[in-house]
């Protein structure tokens, strides 16, 4: 039986592979010259292309990982005690939110994330339980351990919401 076309030899294959790669290696140097400028990176300042290190501080948050305790005041339920537990895993932080009024205390779920903004490390997670209402957190960690906030609890068929304040400390 005969053929059409040119007939395809394996050492033309690798001649054609061979350049190929060649045209690409090419391609991808264009742009490494003298005058090209240098690639923007997510670590630079906004606004700033020099620099060729990254600054490792930059990629990371802190650990607030640990059991905080302190004060809760509720516009519905008054004053209170609360205490948050979080684990971290890079920005994730997981945990229990516990708050106490008059004696009375409910373990929540929590979970969220830790970032850094305008230089302060802020928290923001939501917070739940079976047969409560879900609710949203948003706080700031100190350099002295302190978890300051503020949460949401909107209207649900368990409770008519509420929001209030917390001030509590890493111990």
């Amino acid at each position: 039986m005969r053929r059409c076309g040119p007939r395809l030899y394996p050492w033309s294959m690798r001649i054609h592979y061979g350049f190929m790669a060649a045209l690409f290696a090419v391609v991808a140097m264009a742009g490494c010259g003298r005058g090209a400028a240098p690639a923007w990176t997510p670590a630079q300042p906004y606004g700033s292309r020099t620099g060729a290190t990254l600054d490792a501080r930059q990629f990371s948050v802190p650990n607030i990982a640990g059991t905080y305790t302190g004060t809760i005041q509720d516009k519905l339920y008054g004053a209170g005690t609360l205490t948050i537990v979080f684990t971290q895993s890079g920005s994730t932080i997981s945990g229990t939110v516990t708050p106490t009024w008059k004696g009375h205390s409910r373990t929540l779920s929590a979970s969220g994330r830790v970032f850094v903004k305008s230089g302060k490390t802020k928290v923001k997670f939501g917070f739940g339980a079976a047969h409560f209402c879900s609710g949203t957190s948003t706080g700031t960690v100190s350099a002295t351990h302190h978890l300051n906030g503020s949460y949401v609890v909107p209207p649900c068929k368990y409770s008519a919401g509420s929001s209030g304040t917390y001030k509590t400390v890493k111990s």
